[in-house]
């Protein structure tokens, strides 16, 4: 069921929530977005601005969006995704290599919810469903820094 609200459009990226495999469709404007900010803007105070200011849109959109759905955590709310991605490739150098690697990493964790991924994903509204994509970010985001330092990719 489509949801014609503000804040439902908002959180599920307009008609990509409602794709086949919306986590994973979810992902790809935040990889892309991520491809180009960070070719013009890699340095850190815009990129910490960047992850401050769409944590807490993220956040707002998604807890007021969650009122117009039937369940706890709707697949169609993909922002999390959106704002995952941007964890994930925070101060990555531009490769397609490493925006490939990232976002395998982000899905691959963000869908098996391990290293205690499950964990966060608990809490309850907005935070739980942030929570878990923002932490699947950070932890492909260590292994691309990781990656990067050893010089293999």
């Amino acid at each position: 069921m489509k949801i014609n609200n503000f804040y439902s459009r908002l959180a599920t990226l307009g008609p990509i929530g409602y794709l086949p495999a919306p986590g994973t469709c979810g992902s790809i404007p935040g990889l892309l977005f991520m491809l180009g900010f960070n070719n013009i803007f890699f340095n850190l105070y815009p990129s910490v601005f960047l992850l401050i200011i769409s944590t807490f849109f993220g956040y707002l959109i998604i807890n007021n969006a969650l009122k117009y759905f039937y369940s706890s955590d709707p697949s169609q709310i993909v922002f999390d995704e959106l704002v995952g991605c941007l964890y994930t490739f925070f101060m990555i150098p531009v490769s397609y290599k490493a925006f490939v690697l990232g976002f395998i990493l982000f899905r691959f964790f963000d869908i098996t919810k391990v290293l205690g991924i499950h964990k966060v994903e608990k809490y309850p509204g907005a935070f739980g469903i942030l929570a878990d994509d923002i932490a699947a970010g950070l932890i492909s985001n260590a292994i691309l820094n990781l990656l990067i330092y050893f010089s293999w990719l």
